[in-house]
C-alpha cells in the first residue's frame, strides 16, 4: 500500500494525548511535523490573508481524513 503525502489545506485527523480524535487542516507540514488548525480558522485566515493560529503534531498522529465510503485519493505530486 503506497503512502499518502499530506499538503497543506488537507483536512487531516489528530490523535491527541489523551487518544481523542481531532478533526483539523494541515496549515504547515515541516519535516516531522504537521501543524494543524481548526478548519474554521484556516477558512477565516486564508479569507483575510492571514496566517491560522495552529499546533504542530508529530506526523505520526497525523492521518489524511477519508469519510467513510471514500476512496483514497491518489496523488502525482
Amino acid at each position: 500500500m503506497g503512502c499518502i503525502t499530506l499538503k497543506t489545506g488537507d483536512l487531516v485527523e489528530a490523535t491527541d494525548f489523551d487518544g481523542r480524535k481531532l478533526l483539523r487542516k494541515a496549515v504547515e507540514i515541516y519535516g516531522e511535523t504537521v501543524y494543524i488548525c481548526a478548519p474554521e480558522e484556516y477558512e477565516l485566515a486564508t479569507k483575510l490573508g492571514q496566517e491560522p493560529l495552529c499546533v504542530g503534531f508529530n506526523k505520526e498522529f497525523v492521518r489524511l481524513f477519508l469519510p467513510l465510503g471514500q476512496a483514497t485519493p491518489k496523488r502525482t505530486s
